[in-house]
């Protein structure tokens, strides 16, 4: 029984998208339309042999439960402690995401986190400092010699709550969409043909 590990080139404790990543980069390699070699078609098939296995959770499983009991001599081969990190990079290179892809398209929907996005960081010290702005303007109309302070507060405090949440959406989210509709123009890929 052939190891599956070792054709994927990968370590037996690789997470699933290092043994994803590693079995793009050998498809790119050894695929028949890519490499002229006539030993291409045998490693294809091998490789997507092994990648049907590996790459369902459950059929790992099983397979690693069958090569701990049986294979106990074919799991000492070495394995290049760097292999998984180059081939992520070349599988990330190989296989860019969507928004790298889209060749002159603009990806409206491409979520940015907060470290990633100016606009984000903007809409949040400005909807900071409005719903502060707003929460002292309305704590100053509170009737303290009333006896629902206590609900006039809280009521206050969700006010500016709401506000300081729906200005740093807008501004985050307005904010990315003019960056990626008007200004990542320029920044389209070739045509396609």
């Amino acid at each position: 029984m052939e190891d599956l590990y070792r054709i994927l080139q990968v370590d037996p404790k690789a997470d699933p998208g290092v043994v994803r990543a590693a079995y793009r980069v050998l498809a790119q390699k050894y695929h028949p339309d890519l490499n002229p070699s006539p030993d291409a078609a045998k490693a294809m098939g091998r490789l997507n042999g092994a990648y049907e296995i590996l790459g369902d959770p459950m059929r790992r499983r099983e397979y690693d439960g069958a090569r701990v009991t049986g294979m106990s001599s074919v799991t000492s081969a070495r394995h290049d402690p760097h292999f998984a990190e180059q081939a992520a990079a070349r599988a990330e290179a190989a296989y860019p995401t969507e928004a790298q892809q889209s060749h002159g398209t603009i990806g409206l929907l491409n979520i940015r986190t907060l470290r990633q996005s100016k606009a984000g960081k903007t809409g949040l010290w400005l909807g900071f400092c409005m719903g502060f702005l707003v929460l002292l303007m309305l704590v100053s109309d509170v009737n303290w010699e009333s006896r629902d302070v206590a609900f006039q507060l809280i009521t206050k405090v969700w006010v500016a709550l709401m506000v300081f949440l729906i200005l740093w959406g807008l501004v985050w989210s307005v904010g990315d969409l003019v960056s990626q509709v008007y200004l990542g123009r320029g920044k389209a890929g070739p045509p396609e043909s």
